[in-house]
């Protein structure tokens, strides 16, 4: 056994038993965020995430994704089943910014994410296992909400072996960085796990001090964010939502290989 098939064999088994923590309400402590899970769905482990989003993610890509939990139902036995959920982080210092994203400015972000060339993007940002399994990926419109300081982006993709999978993104502006809600489920399935969506999004919140500062805003006025640099972290967060909604079919994909 080589050291390459040793590691990934070390990843799957990593994905298999790794043990389960309980879900309710769920308190980001880096990122001050907060989330009521369902009472029938549970943490996936840390480790779990990380080995997945790394098998999914080109190794040489420079975006870096920061995947700071998830979660799904505890009935189902494979981790990143769906339905499952994932909760990426984007700081604005990706973004090219020493202050955060100002009201003002949410618009010129969700009416940026219509200009995102998903294709392109793709073959740069996912490894070429991930890549041979999804097609089709397409964004919806984005809407923003602009009481809640957030956007809703719903996306679809097809997942080999899977088949038609939805999701629904939304993203919170916060103090120091857009937190990110992806929630997936194969696409017979959407409207059966409409509400419990609903309801994981709409339960989000920051912590005060991670919050939306008026004050900050005032102390900061808004400019020209629309550098290379912003772009890239934009495409990188919505790249980063499409390799949310691959995680079971990748770690399946590379136990056949290992096999």
């Amino acid at each position: 056994m080589t050291r390459i098939h040793r590691t990934l064999l070390t990843l799957l088994l990593l994905l298999a038993f790794a043990p389960a923590a309980p879900a309710g309400p769920y308190h980001g402590v880096q990122y001050g965020y907060n989330i009521t899970i369902p009472d029938n769905w549970t943490q996936i482990p840390a480790d779990v995430v990380e080995a997945t989003m790394k098998l999914a993610q080109n190794p040489s890509s420079k975006t870096t994704l920061v995947c700071d939990s998830a979660f799904q139902p505890a009935a189902e036995k494979n981790w990143f089943t769906y339905p499952y959920m994932i909760v990426q982080v984007i700081p604005y210092s990706s973004f090219g910014l020493r202050r955060q994203i100002n009201e003002d400015e949410f618009a010129e972000v969700t009416k940026a994410m219509t200009g995102v060339e998903i294709g392109k993007a793709m073959d740069s940002a996912l490894s070429p296992d991930a890549r041979s399994i999804m097609s089709n990926a397409s964004l919806g419109q984005p809407v923003l909400d602009r009481n809640k300081r957030r956007f809703l982006l719903p996306m679809n993709m097809t997942v080999a072996g899977i088949g038609k999978v939805k999701g629904m993104l939304a993203g919170h502006f916060g103090h120091d960085s857009l937190i990110q809600i992806g929630v997936y489920t194969r696409e017979s399935d959407w409207d059966r796990y409409t509400s419990t969506t609903q309801g994981i999004i709409d339960s989000f919140h920051f912590d005060p001090a991670a919050d939306y500062s008026t004050a900050a805003a005032l102390a900061s006025p808004s400019r020209n964010i629309w550098s290379g640099v912003a772009q890239k972290a934009l495409a990188g967060g919505i790249l980063g939502a499409l390799i949310g909604g691959i995680g079971y079919a990748v770690s399946r994909f590379k136990k056949s290989k290992t096999s």
